[in-house]
């Protein structure tokens, strides 16, 4: 397993104990430590294209920042849909199909 997918794993995981009505505590600190997981999608995106790094490295965060407003703006609906868990359980799903496609790409 990559550290990318492991990190995104411990995210994913508070998000489902954050959702699951786990204890705050406990929830926030897989989120708060799987979060972390972003400076090494950039380290990781420089090792797969290390002719055109920089240029890769741009993409990703052009992805981040739309990804995240794509998030902020569904969530108010999701929450008002489904509420905080039903929502939560989402997110959680939308991580899980983004770790099942990162360990099964490969580069060529």
């Amino acid at each position: 397993m990559t550290r990318p997918a492991l990190g995104m794993g411990v995210f994913a995981a508070g998000l489902l104990a954050w959702g699951g009505g786990a204890g705050l505590g406990l929830a926030y600190l897989l989120v708060g430590f799987g979060g972390g997981f972003n400076g090494l999608v950039l380290a990781h995106t420089a090792t797969l294209f290390p002719e055109a790094s920089s240029r890769a490295m741009a993409w990703v965060n052009l992805a981040g920042v739309v990804g995240i407003f794509a998030l902020q703006a569904g969530m108010g609906p999701l929450v008002e849909g489904l509420g905080y868990g039903g929502s939560l359980l989402a997110l959680f799903l939308l991580q899980a199909g983004a770790i099942a496609l990162l360990l099964l790409w490969r580069p060529r």
